[in-house]
């Protein structure tokens, strides 16, 4: 508090030296105001203990509780920036160094309200660009009879006042039992519980305790009332580290709702993180958070603070300032919201409150929406029908900004499995979270293919969602699409009128900016049918790569008999591979293939001699195409590997080990053509980067009469039969099944 005081010794001096017509500079945000005064009254503060003076022009007490040394003067304000409210205006200078108080009688059932003229900081505010304007100030203290203000405290000295801005214009305001102004109080103090219960009861059981312990302690709001403009203050620049809430005297339930949100978003997130958010807002020339609005734009997706005060109004009045980002049947919200522009022209996350459509694509039930295209009809999306409390679980989990955002629902997604997955991309597509770019048809001899056509495929499980096809290429073989699926996706070129296609995959960042026309590249296709030159193959090399970075599910089970006792073992674990090895082509084997239409087989059985360890095994490879060739429909992959060897009796002694893998399979289902080769002479299908799948082996120890083995602590082991069961894969990329004809 003491560098409050220097701050206003050194403002009494350019104070003392302006004219009475202008002692109150502002920032670039507000118009020169013409205060205008009536005569002063100075009174000789020279006490060196606890002394009142009480004012003759205002009726006010001024209390030094420390004593003073210096003149106290004060003077009405006659003219000066409009306040709401009925008050009485009056300046404050004092060029002592002691705190200063102002004491404030009140009749009962009266209310007090005492208003200061400042830049108010830590807040981004809504409904007015005006942040040096009247703010109510917190009290100090209150009985029945009084209440006392720090007309010093820390309050008056905002982060980003200007230190040419004086802060000695005050004004008080009386709210008579009854009044109508103490009921619009009372209405938005009850509004601003419902709001908060209404986040508590939607809140994961957790995360509504701790919350709670915020709200009733170290959060503990304070409402407040605000000359112009509404704002929740989150800094601890005030008295107290609590939360202050500014409200004008008319502020309804969709304002209320949106500063809720910014209080929740605080409790939820600390102070810190919800700090750092509100630091990355936009700032003006004079460092305070520029104007803003719902729909506005500010390329780069830095912020998204007010997106989760948006979301707020929408979870507790349905709808953002009328826009409803669940129901756009009747009107084209996103469209709107982002100024009747198209993500190629701006890019549509850098616009204030898309946030809120991106978690609303989480919540919706309907499977068709209308996209951010006015002029299409619906077009169908996946459904995720998440609750409530899943989507303030991700708010609570604090993303910093939209990109941020997206990674915490892929995440999201990613955690319930299955095919949610890969929804992410059909989710937010339709809402303007799409690219587009160009890029060339090519043949097998790189020349231009004329009359293709291109479309962007997300494919979601079984099910496949689209984008408009581009216009047909020339004959440079050059492509346009307009609307492309961010992340991981597939181009679908279709040739022969349409008879023919062919599946690629293509992945696109999803921070690149919408408004960015991507180059593409070339894409190469076979103007050969794929079945015949299928027919022709003589081989099948399929291989999967399990990575450094591969999960692996493991269950070991063993049974056995040790010191003529039986044994039993089982234990799981998680573990990742250290190493790559390759599965199903072991030792660089191929296998022969027999087509029948569209289904193939194939059996490979080897046998290698290597010292004492004889190596058997056996692949069974079946499955089957589409019609055309181009997607693998099926495939299943089954082997039994079998390795024997014996060990001389030694230490340790003697024993016949079997290591038997015999039910390990692999099944995968629509898997697109990858590429095709002729002059090396195959078609591949690029699997899926991640896979789930089970298979187990069974190690085996057996001795003989002549061949007992004896372990480390003496113990006899006899006919050893351990099992480890392979829950979950997760491997890498780069895995294909590869059919070749050479």
């Amino acid at each position: 508090m003491k560098y409050t005081k220097i701050y206003m010794l050194i403002l009494l001096a350019a104070i003392l030296s302006c004219s009475d017509e202008d002692r109150n500079p502002v920032n670039g945000t507000n118009q020169n105001t013409d205060w205008k005064y009536g005569s002063a009254q100075s009174y000789d503060v020279n006490s060196a203990s606890a002394v009142t003076v009480v004012d003759d022009i205002t009726g006010y007490s001024f209390f030094f509780p420390e004593g003073g040394n210096g003149v106290l003067e004060i003077r009405k304000i006659k003219n000066g920036p409009s306040l709401e409210f009925d008050a009485d205006q009056f300046e404050v200078n004092y060029d002592g160094a002691e705190n200063i108080y102002i004491q404030v009688s009140k009749n009962e059932g009266e209310e007090i309200a005492l208003f200061g003229h400042f830049q108010i900081g830590n807040t981004v505010l809504d409904g007015a660009e005006n942040y040096l304007n009247w703010w109510e100030i917190p009290a100090f203290s209150e009985s029945g009879e009084s209440v006392l203000y720090d007309l010093q405290g820390e309050w008056a000295l905002s982060k980003e006042a200007q230190p040419t801005v004086n802060i000695n214009k005050f004004a008080v305001s009386r709210l008579s039992a009854g009044s109508t102004l103490q009921q619009k109080k009372l209405a938005i103090r009850t509004t601003v519980a419902q709001c908060i219960d209404e986040w508590l009861n939607n809140l994961p059981a957790g995360l509504k305790s701790s919350a709670q312990t915020q709200i009733n302690g170290d959060r503990a709001y304070r409402i407040n009332w605000s000359n112009d403009g509404n704002a929740y203050v989150h800094g601890n620049n005030w008295i107290s580290s609590n939360a202050n809430f500014y409200f004008t005297q008319d502020a309804q339930l969709p304002t209320i709702a949106h500063e809720v949100g910014h209080y929740m978003h605080h409790v939820l997130c600390g102070y810190e993180e919800y700090n750092a958010m509100y630091e990355r807002f936009p700032r003006d020339f004079w460092g305070a958070a520029i104007a803003h609005d719902i729909g506005d734009y500010r390329e780069g997706r830095d912020e998204i603070l007010e997106d989760v005060a948006q979301f707020s109004q929408f979870m507790i009045v349905g709808d953002v300032d009328n826009y409803d980002p669940l129901n756009i049947q009747n009107r084209n919200s996103v469209h709107d919201l982002c100024n009747q522009k198209d993500p190629d022209e701006v890019d549509f996350p850098s616009h204030e409150a898309y946030g809120v459509w991106m978690l609303a694509s989480l919540l919706r039930t309907n499977n068709e929406i209308y996209t951010f295209r006015t002029n299409l009809p619906k077009v169908a999306v996946p459904v995720v029908g998440a609750p409530i409390c899943d989507v303030l679980h991700l708010i609570a989990s604090g993303p910093d900004n939209t990109d941020e955002l997206r990674e915490f629902i892929y995440a999201y997604l990613l955690a319930k499995g299955g095919d949610y997955q890969y929804m992410l991309p059909a989710l937010l597509e339709p809402i303007g979270w799409s690219y587009n770019g160009f890029g060339y048809i090519l043949d097998e001899n790189d020349q231009p293919v004329d009359d293709a056509v291109v479309i962007s495929v997300c494919k979601v499980g079984a099910k496949e969602y689209y984008t408009r096809k581009s216009t047909e290429t020339g004959s440079n073989g050059k492509f346009y699409l307009d609307r492309i699926f961010p992340g991981a996706n597939y181009l679908r070129v279709y040739t022969n009128n349409g008879h023919d296609s062919t599946d690629f995959n293509l992945v696109l960042d999803w921070e690149e900016m919408t408004n960015t026309t991507l180059e593409l590249g070339n894409f190469k296709i076979s103007n050969e049918e794929i079945i015949p030159i299928l027919h022709r193959t003589h081989e099948i090399n399929a291989e999967l790569y399990l990575g450094g970075a591969t999960e692996v599910e493991m269950e070991v089970t063993g049974q056995g008999i040790s010191n003529y006792s039986e044994v039993d073992t089982t234990y799981s674990y998680t573990t990742e591979r250290t190493s790559d090895f390759e599965f199903v082509d072991f030792y660089g084997v191929d296998q022969s293939i027999t087509w029948s239409g569209t289904s193939f087989s194939s059996i490979g059985e080897y046998e290698e001699v290597v010292s004492d360890e004889v190596i058997n095994l056996k692949i069974t490879i079946t499955g089957s195409v589409s019609s055309d060739g181009k997607t693998l429909l099926s495939a299943k992959q089954e082997y039994i590997f079998t390795r024997t060897y014996e060990r001389e009796t030694g230490y340790y002694g003697g024993y016949e080990r079997q290591e038997t893998i015999n039910d390990y399979s692999l099944e995968f289902k629509n898997i697109p053509i990858d590429s095709y080769d002729e002059g090396s002479k195959y078609v591949e299908y690029k699997l899926p980067d991640y896979i789930n799948h089970t298979g187990s082996a069974v190690i085996s120890y057996s001795t003989t009469e002549s061949m007992v083995q004896v372990n480390q602590y003496g113990n006899y082991v006899d006919n050893w039969t351990q099992k480890e069961t392979f829950k979950k894969f997760i491997p890498n990329n780069n895995n294909y099944i590869r059919v070749g004809f050479n």
